[in-house]
This record gives structure tokens, C-alpha cells and sequence, in this order.
């Protein structure tokens, strides 16, 4: 995209390839980082599809924010001030790092506490929080071979304490949460919504332990970020449940299926007697007579209730079940016709910018110096049909992915022998 890439630039571009390619009134959401001009971008492109009636919820869901860009934000805002600890840690690495002398050295002293050599022993980037969790991680790991070095080099006086280790090591556990959502919100393939929740609960338990620490450099950390991440007082549950029960609603007029508002199925409503009249006249048939006004007020209720709301009421799977979740609401279409349509849009939003940037960064190498003039069409077939091969690392994918690269073998040595110029190796064969 040529520039300027303020807001008013992306929006018409974004608008002009939907129209192109005739989706525009076909958007659920839009998934972006935090940045001014994408803020201004999503409002211009707000106002107009909303102008079509083309949005849900008045454009509700519209905006995504990359929550791997807002974990980024929110733990960098949290470790403003880093710990002593941390800093005597790094302090280490690159004393090790100094020399080769110092390298062989640590080395040694590896060996002699019966740790293993390969792991890598990271310095971090200081603006990189990541890579402050890999370097902690990574000094845990070979806190023997720094005890054993402090003892045979007088020059290594930067080893932290018993009480500095300790602090470390509640660091290091404290990041560990944040980096393994940031992983799997990185995700190349499924980077979507249904790995939001739990990733996103398991920080806000560890934020709520941290909140009540004894140690106050952990309990000052853990504050700051609950506040940054859900604001004080906040309520969040009823806000999703509102907000869940909303797009619901719009769905129910928006498809308008008939018996949406309940997937309760009931039997016939007749009654089968096993005795004569006398007997049900008897006394003894009194007593069931509360039973089966119960049962219709029963019945008359769950019949009211939404797909939404009988979907709430069932039991819960186990978590440790293994449910491929679009699946599931394929099966439960019949049972949930509303809401199953709801979650098949809902469950694929991408809570990652990674995924797509990832699949673009590949355009560097193919666009080269070399091969410069190539058309937008065919850069775009390039890169789009490479991350396919590598994107894909399932069984099939990789058999797929060994015939297309034996093929382009097979091309080098017929061109060789025929004394032909030799094909790229680095540009996939299009069919």
C-alpha cells in the first residue's frame, strides 16, 4: 500500500478490496493493534457499514484488539521498575558472555554440576519482556554452575544470594503466565477467540495471588497490572453476559427461524392410565396432584427460555475433554439453529495481528533484488501459496510439501543436464 498510511488511507483501502471482493456487507470483525491511525481507521469504517446496516450489534464486536500487542503493553508497564534481582541476573550473563575465556570456564563449571550444555544461556533486551523471562529462565536453570563458578573465579562477584535466587525464581514464575498466552496468542494457525478465555483466567488468577504477597516488590507488580488489565471495580461478568445475551437477540430477529426461542423438545402430552377411574379418585392419588402441576409449570418454563439460555443451563463438559469446538456447534445446529450460527462467527475472530503478520513478513524474500519487477498478483500467489506449504504441518500438509519440493529437484537436474538456466529453489512451484 503506497503511502500515506494514516486512517483515512487504510479506510478507504479496506473498504475499496471488501467491495472488490464483494464482502462488504458480509464483516464481523476486524482484528488490529493499538495504534492512532487504526483507531481512526476502524471509526471511519464503522461509520460506513454501519450506514448499511451491515454490522452486529451496531458494530459492537466490531474492533479486535491484538492481545498479544496488549500483553506486551500491560507487562512492560508493569516492570517499569526492575528488581535488583533482575538486574544482578543480567549482570551475570554478560560476564559470562565477556570473553571465550569466561565461555569455557562456565562451561566447565556445567559439566561439573552434571547440567546440560546445550540449553542457551540468553541476555536479554532490556524493552523486550520476553526475552527478560528466557534470560531469568535460563539463569534458574544453571543456578549451580554460577554457585560453582563464584567459587573458582575471584573476578565473579555479581552472583546473586540465596534470598536474590529466591526473588528471581518468583519473577520468573510470574512472567511464565504471560509468556505462554503470548505464545499461543502468536499462533500461526488458530490464533482465534476460543483461546482467549483461558489464557486470559490464568493471568487474573496469578494477578490476584500476586495482589495479596507478602513480598511487596511482587504484591506492587501484581496491582499495578490487575488495574491496567481490568480496571478497578470492575465487573466484568455482567458486562459479557449483557453483551452475549444482545448479539443473541440480533441474531434471533436477524435470521428469524421459527421456534428459535426454544430448542426444548417434549414427548406427547398424553396421559396413560393404568387403573380404573375409582382408583384415581381414591385419596392416595391426591399427593401426585402438586407432582404434575410442577411438572407443567416446569415445562411451560424451560419452553420460554431462549437457545441461549437452555445452552447456560446444561451441565459443562470437562475441560480436559478433547472437543474440537467448531465441530461441536456443526453437530449442535439442529438442537441451537440461532446459536450455533452465533458461535461459528464468534469462535473464529482472530485475537492475533502475529498469525498475518507472520505470512506477510515472507514477502522480503521474494521480493528481492533479483526479482523486483514481479507483478502485485503474482507476489501476492507467492506468499500466499508459501505459507501454505509451511503454515500447514499436519501429516498430509508435510507429504504434500516433500512432492512439490522433489519436483522442483527433479526441475534443477533435467535443467542442469539439458544445460538450462536452474529454477529458484525458494519460490514454490503454482499449479
Amino acid at each position: 500500500m503506497p503511502p500515506p498510511h494514516n486512517g483515512v488511507a487504510l479506510a478507504e483501502k479496506i473498504y475499496s478490496l471488501a467491495s472488490s471482493w464483494g464482502i462488504e456487507k458480509k464483516l464481523f470483525s476486524i482484528t488490529l493493534d493499538n495504534a492512532s491511525a487504526n483507531d481512526s481507521c476502524v471509526a471511519i469504517l464503522k461509520n460506513q457499514l454501519k450506514s448499511k446496516n451491515s454490522l452486529v450489534c451496531d458494530g459492537m464486536l466490531f474492533n479486535v484488539h491484538c492481545c498479544a500487542h496488549i500483553l506486551n503493553l500491560i507487562v512492560q508497564d508493569g516492570l517499569k521498575e526492575i528488581d535488583k534481582s533482575v538486574e544482578l541476573i543480567r549482570e551475570c550473563v554478560k560476564y559470562v558472555k565477556g570473553s571465550q575465556t569466561r565461555k569455557l570456564r562456565f562451561t566447565e563449571c556445567i559439566t561439573q554440576t552434571s547440567l546440560d550444555s546445550k540449553k542457551a544461556l540468553v541476555q536479554d533486551i532490556p524493552t523486550r519482556w520476553n526475552s527478560t523471562y528466557r534470560m531469568l529462565s535460563s539463569a534458574l536453570y544453571y543456578r549451580l554452575a554460577f554457585g560453582h563458578l563464584q567459587l573458582s573465579d575471584s573476578n565473579f562477584r555479581c552472583c546473586p544470594s540465596l534470598e536474590e535466587w529466591e526473588r528471581v525464581e518468583k519473577i520468573c514464575g510470574f512472567l511464565q503466565v504471560f509468556y505462554e498466552a503470548t505464545n499461543a496468542f502468536s499462533g500461526s494457525k488458530y490464533p482465534t477467540s476460543n483461546l482467549y478465555f483461558p489464557q486470559v483466567f490464568k493471568i487474573q488468577l496469578k494477578l490476584s495471588e500476586e495482589c495479596n504477597s507478602s513480598d511487596d516488590f511482587m504484591r506492587r507488580i501484581g496491582s499495578q497490572i490487575y488495574n491496567k488489565l481490568y480496571g478497578p471495580g470492575s465487573n466484568e461478568l455482567v458486562k459479557i453476559r449483557n453483551a452475549l445475551f444482545d448479539v443473541y437477540n440480533e441474531y434471533v430477529k436477524t435470521f428469524n427461524i421459527p421456534g428459535a426461542s426454544s430448542s426444548c423438545s417434549r414427548g406427547s402430552n398424553e396421559v396413560y392410565s393404568h387403573g380404573s377411574k375409582d382408583q384415581e379418585d381414591n385419596q392416595s392419588f391426591d399427593v401426585l396432584k402438586e407432582f404434575d402441576q410442577f411438572d407443567t409449570f416446569e415445562f411451560v418454563s424451560s419452553a420460554q427460555k431462549s437457545q441461549l439460555e437452555l445452552y447456560l443451563d446444561e451441565p459443562r463438559a470437562k475441560r480436559s475433554s478433547h472437543i474440537i469446538v467448531l465441530d461441536y456447534w456443526k453437530a449442535q445446529q439442529f438442537r441451537f439453529p440461532d446459536l450455533s450460527k452465533l458461535a461459528r462467527d464468534i469462535l473464529c475472530v482472530p485475537v492475533s495481528t502475529v498469525a498475518s503478520e507472520s505470512a506477510f513478513s515472507l514477502g522480503g524474500r521474494i521480493l528481492d533484488q533479483f526479482r523486483s519487477s514481479l507483478s502485485p498478483q503474482i507476489v501476492e500467489a507467492l506468499v500466499c501459496t508459501k505459507d501454505w506449504l509451511f503454515g500447514d504441518k499436519s501429516e498430509a500438509g508435510v507429504v504434500a510439501m516433500n512432492v512439490a519440493w522433489r519436483a522442483q529437484i527433479m526441475n534443477v537436474v533435467v535443467a542442469e543436464d539439458e544445460g538450462r538456466t536452474l529454477v529458484d529453489l525458494g519460490t514454490p512451484l503454482l499449479s
